[in-house]
């Protein structure tokens, strides 16, 4: 019977630890940015694909990764830029 209290006792807690451990869920507001789009960002496009995933495109160069002070300067190449040089010549 001692057992049978034990076990008892272990699976109340276990549930109760599950229970209130959970992730608290939060609603949503409609005014609220919901995207990870900064606020002071202009998106170019919204996607809204069949599940309901939002993705809003924002300009190369105004990316959030781009903002920091070290790469205000920085040029972003869409095509590597490498030194054409011809096999078998010397100099």
């Amino acid at each position: 019977m001692k057992e049978n209290t034990y076990v008892s006792v272990t699976i109340l807690l276990a549930c109760l630890i599950l229970a209130l451990g959970g992730k608290e869920v939060k609603c949503i507001r409609r005014d609220k940015n919901t995207s990870g789009a900064p606020l002071n960002q202009k998106v170019n496009t919204t996607i809204v694909v069949d599940r309901g995933d939002v993705y809003d495109c924002i300009d190369v160069n105004l990316q959030p990764a781009f903002s920091h002070p070290l790469l205000k300067h920085h040029k972003i190449q869409e095509q590597f830029q490498y030194c054409a040089t011809t096999e078998g010549s010397t100099s």
